[in-house]
């Protein structure tokens, strides 16, 4: 009895996979034939990508109020939840087939660290730069690699990442930190892995789609 349970479960599991991987490809294709119909602005992902979106979604609202039935979502939270996995896994697909989509996410994230500028992370680094050699560990590479970060040097900031030898997990800024060097600096290998090792610790959908914009940048290189 048992085991015909897990054989039902397992049906029934792969039949919701199928069926929310069909609306996610519906939801993709929707999404970007409109983006494709829209004039590039200065808030094209901002405004025009949530419109289109938004309007794929409601495509198909009796078919995700069928899937929310099936899986017995019943409250707010849990629809919500629902919707930010299908809106993750939809980014994911955009990436990775929609051409426009993918060069403005990757603008946008190029963008993100174009005017890092902190004159106090000089006087920092230069400070640091004091200590002796024989001093500098695992933590002050990471330290120091944090200000050059701070102040756009990604080649330093990489540098000095590449010296250390262990981040514990508890220092999750300077993971982060660490894989955005590389990311910045177009050590796509190694920031890549880096993404990956921040995902089996966290999940995060975040990582999840910087990590696809890298593969993809690396792919084209």
């Amino acid at each position: 009895m048992k085991k015909i349970v897990l054989i039902i479960c397992a049906v029934t599991t792969s039949i919701f996979a199928n069926a929310q991987s069909e609306m996610e490809k519906k939801i993709t294709t929707s999404t970007c034939n409109c983006i494709g119909s829209k004039p590039i602005t200065e808030k094209f992902m901002e405004e025009t990508f949530g419109e289109c979106m938004g309007n794929a979604f409601g495509e198909l609202e009796a078919d995700l109020e069928v899937e929310a039935t099936a899986r017995g979502l019943q409250t707010e939270e849990q629809m919500e939840e629902f919707g930010r996995e299908l809106g993750s896994n939809v980014t994911l697909q955009l990436i990775s087939e929609c051409d426009l989509f993918y060069k403005e996410m990757a603008k946008l994230r190029a963008a993100s660290v174009a005017d890092l500028k902190d004159d106090s992370a000089m006087i920092i680094i230069a400070d640091m730069n004091k200590t002796p050699e024989a001093k500098r560990n695992d933590l002050f590479y990471c330290k120091r690699g944090a200000q050059y970060f701070y102040n756009g040097d990604f080649k330093n900031a990489a540098a000095d990442f590449h010296k250390v030898n262990f981040i514990p997990a508890e220092q999750k800024t300077f993971l982060v930190l660490r894989a955005q060097s590389y990311e910045f600096n177009k050590e796509y290998p190694l920031a890549i892995t880096t993404y990956e090792d921040l995902i089996k610790q966290s999940g995060s959908s975040e990582f999840k789609i910087i990590l696809a914009l890298l593969k993809k940048q690396a792919s084209i290189k």
